[in-house]
Protein backbone atom coordinates (compact mmCIF):
# COMPACT_ATOMS: atom_id res chain seq x y z
CA UNK A 1 0.00 0.00 0.00
CA UNK A 2 1.47 3.74 -0.87
CA UNK A 3 1.24 5.80 1.46
CA UNK A 4 0.41 9.22 0.79
CA UNK A 5 3.08 12.30 1.08
CA UNK A 6 0.78 13.94 4.37
CA UNK A 7 1.16 10.43 6.13
CA UNK A 8 4.77 9.81 5.65
CA UNK A 9 5.28 12.69 6.81
CA UNK A 10 3.06 12.41 9.84
CA UNK A 11 4.58 9.04 10.76
CA UNK A 12 7.97 10.95 11.30
CA UNK A 13 6.41 13.63 12.75
CA UNK A 14 5.00 11.38 15.34
CA UNK A 15 8.33 9.58 15.86
CA UNK A 16 9.56 12.90 16.17
CA UNK A 17 7.16 14.01 18.64
CA UNK A 18 7.08 11.36 21.08
CA UNK A 19 10.68 11.49 21.19
CA UNK A 20 12.23 14.84 21.12
CA UNK A 21 8.74 16.72 22.05
CA UNK A 22 7.47 19.33 20.61
CA UNK A 23 10.21 21.91 20.97
CA UNK A 24 12.81 19.69 19.40
CA UNK A 25 10.89 18.22 16.57
CA UNK A 26 13.27 19.91 13.47
CA UNK A 27 11.27 20.47 10.54
CA UNK A 28 13.80 20.26 8.50
CA UNK A 29 14.76 17.11 10.27
CA UNK A 30 10.99 15.89 9.33
CA UNK A 31 11.33 16.71 5.73
CA UNK A 32 14.86 15.08 5.33
CA UNK A 33 13.65 11.68 7.02
CA UNK A 34 10.56 11.53 4.32
CA UNK A 35 13.00 12.98 1.57
CA UNK A 36 11.24 16.04 0.75
CA UNK A 37 12.33 19.88 0.99
CA UNK A 38 10.84 22.12 4.02
CA UNK A 39 9.12 23.79 1.45
CA UNK A 40 7.26 21.08 0.49
CA UNK A 41 6.33 20.00 4.10
CA UNK A 42 5.23 23.58 4.81
CA UNK A 43 2.98 23.11 1.14
CA UNK A 44 1.08 20.88 3.39
CA UNK A 45 1.36 22.11 6.78
CA UNK A 46 1.21 25.70 7.47
CA UNK A 47 2.82 25.56 10.33
CA UNK A 48 5.08 23.28 12.94
CA UNK A 49 2.28 23.06 15.41
CA UNK A 50 -0.67 22.05 12.75
CA UNK A 51 1.63 19.29 12.44
CA UNK A 52 2.49 18.44 15.80
CA UNK A 53 -1.24 18.70 16.15
CA UNK A 54 -2.48 16.46 13.10
CA UNK A 55 0.75 13.61 14.51
CA UNK A 56 -0.64 13.76 18.04
CA UNK A 57 -4.40 13.69 16.70
CA UNK A 58 -3.63 10.52 14.99
CA UNK A 59 -1.52 9.05 17.54
CA UNK A 60 -4.62 9.31 20.02
CA UNK A 61 -7.39 8.51 17.80
CA UNK A 62 -5.66 5.41 17.01
CA UNK A 63 -5.35 4.96 20.74
CA UNK A 64 -9.06 4.83 20.96
CA UNK A 65 -9.76 2.85 17.96
CA UNK A 66 -7.70 0.13 19.78
CA UNK A 67 -9.70 0.67 22.80
CA UNK A 68 -13.00 0.15 21.55
CA UNK A 69 -11.66 -3.08 19.79
CA UNK A 70 -10.61 -4.56 22.50
CA UNK A 71 -13.95 -3.70 23.80
CA UNK A 72 -16.03 -4.77 21.47
CA UNK A 73 -13.91 -7.97 20.54
CA UNK A 74 -14.06 -9.17 24.26
CA UNK A 75 -16.77 -10.01 26.28
CA UNK A 76 -14.54 -10.16 29.62
CA UNK A 77 -14.67 -6.46 31.59
CA UNK A 78 -11.79 -7.81 33.45
CA UNK A 79 -9.72 -8.88 29.60
CA UNK A 80 -11.26 -5.47 28.32
CA UNK A 81 -9.94 -3.19 31.29
CA UNK A 82 -6.39 -5.56 30.84
CA UNK A 83 -5.74 -4.72 27.31
CA UNK A 84 -7.05 -1.35 28.23
CA UNK A 85 -4.16 -0.56 30.81
CA UNK A 86 -1.91 -2.15 28.78
CA UNK A 87 -2.39 0.00 25.68
CA UNK A 88 -2.34 3.21 28.17
CA UNK A 89 0.86 1.50 29.30
CA UNK A 90 2.45 1.54 25.55
CA UNK A 91 1.33 4.88 24.50
CA UNK A 92 3.18 6.37 28.34
CA UNK A 93 6.21 3.95 27.76
CA UNK A 94 6.91 5.18 23.61
CA UNK A 95 6.93 9.23 24.58
CA UNK A 96 9.79 10.57 26.03
CA UNK A 97 10.20 13.32 29.25
CA UNK A 98 10.63 15.83 26.27
CA UNK A 99 7.17 15.07 24.82
CA UNK A 100 5.43 15.24 28.59
CA UNK A 101 7.53 18.64 28.80
CA UNK A 102 6.45 20.15 26.12
CA UNK A 103 3.11 18.89 25.78
CA UNK A 104 2.05 20.56 29.18
CA UNK A 105 3.71 23.96 27.74
CA UNK A 106 1.79 23.60 24.03
CA UNK A 107 -2.14 24.30 24.74
CA UNK A 108 -3.43 23.18 21.75
CA UNK A 109 -1.80 19.56 22.47
CA UNK A 110 -2.74 19.60 25.75
CA UNK A 111 -6.40 20.07 24.71
CA UNK A 112 -5.95 17.14 22.15
CA UNK A 113 -4.88 15.18 25.03
CA UNK A 114 -7.11 16.68 27.91
CA UNK A 115 -9.92 15.60 25.76
CA UNK A 116 -8.50 12.04 24.60
CA UNK A 117 -7.91 11.34 28.33
CA UNK A 118 -11.48 12.09 28.72
CA UNK A 119 -12.68 9.83 26.24
CA UNK A 120 -10.17 7.11 27.84
CA UNK A 121 -11.70 7.38 31.18
CA UNK A 122 -15.33 7.14 30.25
CA UNK A 123 -14.46 4.10 28.30
CA UNK A 124 -12.73 2.79 31.48
CA UNK A 125 -15.88 3.84 33.09
CA UNK A 126 -18.01 2.02 30.58
CA UNK A 127 -15.93 -0.96 31.30
CA UNK A 128 -16.73 -1.09 34.94
CA UNK A 129 -20.12 -0.42 35.51
CA UNK A 130 -20.72 -2.97 32.44
CA UNK A 131 -18.63 -5.40 34.76
CA UNK A 132 -20.81 -4.38 37.68
CA UNK A 133 -23.82 -4.80 36.14
CA UNK A 134 -22.68 -8.28 34.75
CA UNK A 135 -21.64 -9.50 38.23
CA UNK A 136 -17.77 -9.64 37.06
CA UNK A 137 -17.01 -7.21 39.30
CA UNK A 138 -17.65 -6.05 42.62
CA UNK A 139 -21.19 -4.20 43.00
CA UNK A 140 -20.38 -1.54 45.52
CA UNK A 141 -17.22 -0.20 43.19
CA UNK A 142 -17.49 3.41 42.82
CA UNK A 143 -16.64 3.40 39.27
CA UNK A 144 -15.51 7.46 39.09
CA UNK A 145 -12.81 6.68 42.32
CA UNK A 146 -11.11 3.82 40.73
CA UNK A 147 -11.25 5.73 36.61
CA UNK A 148 -9.64 8.75 39.34
CA UNK A 149 -7.13 5.67 41.04
CA UNK A 150 -6.05 4.75 37.60
CA UNK A 151 -5.34 8.00 35.96
CA UNK A 152 -3.71 9.47 38.68
CA UNK A 153 -1.34 5.89 39.23
CA UNK A 154 -0.76 6.17 35.32
CA UNK A 155 0.35 9.36 35.59
CA UNK A 156 2.87 8.88 38.92
CA UNK A 157 4.25 6.10 36.91
CA UNK A 158 4.87 8.06 33.89
CA UNK A 159 6.48 10.76 36.02
CA UNK A 160 8.30 8.36 38.67
CA UNK A 161 10.27 5.67 36.12
CA UNK A 162 11.49 3.36 38.70
CA UNK A 163 10.25 0.44 36.88
CA UNK A 164 8.97 0.12 33.22
CA UNK A 165 5.75 1.25 32.07
CA UNK A 166 4.35 -2.25 31.05
CA UNK A 167 5.61 -3.51 34.43
CA UNK A 168 3.84 -1.01 36.38
CA UNK A 169 0.74 -1.62 33.97
CA UNK A 170 0.53 -5.58 34.16
CA UNK A 171 0.89 -4.76 38.61
CA UNK A 172 -1.54 -2.27 38.10
CA UNK A 173 -3.78 -4.67 36.75
CA UNK A 174 -3.31 -7.34 39.32
CA UNK A 175 -3.94 -4.93 42.26
CA UNK A 176 -7.40 -3.25 40.37
CA UNK A 177 -8.69 -6.79 39.35
CA UNK A 178 -8.03 -8.50 42.89
CA UNK A 179 -10.09 -5.77 44.89
CA UNK A 180 -12.81 -5.58 41.95
CA UNK A 181 -13.42 -8.92 41.07
CA UNK A 182 -16.57 -9.89 42.45
CA UNK A 183 -16.24 -13.50 44.30
CA UNK A 184 -16.90 -16.53 42.45
CA UNK A 185 -20.06 -18.82 43.36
Amino acid sequence: MHRSLKDRILDQAEIHLLDQGYRGMRVDELARGVGISKRTLYELFRTKEEMARDALERILGDLLVRIDRAIDENDDQAEQLRLVIGMLGELFASARPPFYRDLESTPKLLELAAAAQLQTADRIEQILRSGMASGRFRPDLDPHCVRLMLTATLEFLRREGSQTIEEACAGLYDLLTRGMLAAKP
